[in-house]
């Protein structure tokens, strides 16, 4: 396998870990924004549970619409928090289904700056640390591979060192 090759495959890796580590300090960065943000009271328009199944595995997810009002503009957001996702936890995400569910009324938080972007719930969760902590892994596996690529010419070598500091051993004995 050629060496520009191989870079360029370790490349797509490492670009790929970036990636999903970039998009995970962004959400991060935009969960600790949101405890400042302003709230009104909003309206709940619908709520459901939703199921996906993929790979014969299934995962839940709350899925909330909801309006609100910011200075006479109406706006609609489906934001529950950053980083909320769906897992396989269908318990976690029926419950705060059921909860919205009765609530006709719900404080949306909303950035200022632009009002249209919101949430009902404020700062970092739990499942916003993944994408951080996926990404540092990748990086890491991939700081292994190439470890063991181009760091392998110097153990290929490794024999021929030890021949030469055998031959000079050999030869302060004599």
């Amino acid at each position: 396998m050629s060496r520009l090759f191989t870079s360029l495959f370790v490349l797509v890796f490492v670009g790929f870990g970036v990636g999903i580590l970039g998009y995970g300090i962004y959400q991060l960065d935009q969960a600790s924004r949101t405890t400042q943000w302003p709230s009104v009271r909003g309206e709940i328009l619908e709520c459901k549970l939703r199921s996906h199944t993929s790979d014969h595995k299934e995962t839940w997810a709350c899925s909330v619409k909801y309006a609100y009002d910011v200075d006479g503009q109406f706006y609609e957001g489906d934001r529950i928090a950053y980083g909320y996702s769906g897992t396989n936890n269908k318990s976690m995400h029926s419950s705060l289904q059921k909860k919205l569910s009765r609530s006709r009324y719900v404080s949306v938080h909303y950035n200022p700056q632009n009002p249209s972007e919101s949430s009902l719930a404020t700062g970092i969760h739990r499942s916003g640390y993944l994408p951080v902590v996926f990404g540092g892994a990748w990086l890491a596996f991939c700081g292994g591979i190439f470890s063991l690529i181009f760091l392998d010419s110097s153990v290929k070598k490794l024999p021929e060192r030890l021949a030469r500091v055998n031959l000079r051993s050999l030869s302060s004995v004599h």
